[in-house]
């Protein structure tokens, strides 16, 4: 990159940039087309110049998702120097930045856990939902990093943010999230139960859709985990916290079925009704679908009625065998002669 245009970077002067453009209309298209390298909107990342950041951003937004050779983008820079103002900036103009990996498939919102920066965090998961469930090259996602790195407040924050997801497939994504295995096949929970940290453990177990009856790649549970470190003091309580949640033994839990196997089965009839509703509902639009349960609804609501009003009509008590009795009497059918 053209000494000149570092310069500009970082004093922040967007004359000069002009300047540098007006000499040469492709001084930026040079760089774009460079895969990995420091731009100017690196620089100004680095230093905090908020108004050229974002003039780069206006030019050449594609900046934003460059890294250099160090493997970092504009948004771990600004991390990195605490440049909190710029973070913001970046942020607010391109959301999904948060999910862009580094070096080691490093996100910005890992660093940010891995930091114990909180009030980030949390602006980075309202702006990008769904950047909870990104991993890094050994499969870890931002739980892993908060119990390796003792981030309780963060991983509550975590916890009580997938918690409460009500987007479309939440659910789904809970349990993706809380029981996501890393190259090594561990969960929070067994990164957590192998280091012995027991409010890491609590804090995992407040959400019922953490199971603790996962295998890792030595075919253990977190329970397995806590009571094989012999070399330890071994904690009752947090086994027992782990039972509660019906954590148990490798030993004691049924042999799993290999996927496989499961596929060579003749599919069964009701799982084929299954598939074809879910074929169906996943082909037609979110406006459609709606339609749909709204006529499901009157077909019920008119079935429920008919069945309280049939035809032939319904015998009615007299009102002091009513009082007395509640509702005797009420709804009793009586079918006309036609009908039998």
């Amino acid at each position: 990159m053209d000494s000149r245009l570092t310069s500009a970077a970082q004093i922040g002067s967007i004359d000069d940039l002009y300047a540098l453009i007006h000499e040469d209309p492709y001084i930026l298209e040079t760089i774009d087309v460079v895969p990995f390298i420091n731009t100017p909107l690196h620089v100004a990342s680095t230093f905090g110049n908020l108004a050229f950041a974002m003039e780069m951003m206006n030019l050449k937004p594609s900046f934003a998702r460059k890294l250099n050779t160090y493997g970092s983008s504009p948004l771990h820079l600004a991390i990195e120097e605490d440049q909190r103002r710029l973070t913001l900036g970046l942020l607010k103009l391109d959301p999904d930045l948060v999910r862009l990996r580094g070096k080691e498939g490093t996100t910005p919102l890992h660093m940010l856990v891995r930091r114990g920066e909180l009030d980030l965090m949390t602006e980075f998961l309202l702006a990008c939902p769904r950047c909870v469930k990104d991993v890094n090259v050994d499969g870890e996602t931002s739980l892993h990093i908060a119990v390796k790195h003792d981030r309780y407040e963060e991983l509550e924050v975590l916890v009580g943010w997938v918690q409460r997801l009500r987007q479309i497939n939440a659910e789904s994504l809970e349990m993706q999230v809380f029981n996501r295995r890393d190259h090594n096949g561990n969960t929070a929970l067994h990164i957590a139960s192998y280091q012995n940290k027991i409010k890491a453990i609590k804090i995992l177990l407040s959400s019922r859709a953490v199971n603790g009856n996962i295998y890792n790649r030595n075919g253990l549970t977190a329970l397995d985990i806590l009571q094989n470190q012999r070399h330890n003091h071994r904690n009752r309580e947090i086994e027992e916290t782990i039972r509660k949640s019906g954590g148990n033994n490798a030993n004691s839990l049924p042999e799993s079925t290999k996927l496989s196997e499961i596929l060579r089965t003749p599919i069964r009839f009701k799982e084929h009704l299954f598939t074809k509703a879910a074929r169906y509902r996943n082909q037609i639009s979110d406006g459609s679908r709606s339609a749909l349960l709204v006529i499901v609804a009157l077909i019920i609501t008119t079935t429920y009625q008919t069945a309280l009003q049939p035809p032939g009509g319904v015998y009615q008590s007299n009102a002091d065998e009513r009082s007395s009795s509640g509702l005797k009497g009420v709804g009793k059918v009586v079918m006309n002669q036609s009908y039998c």
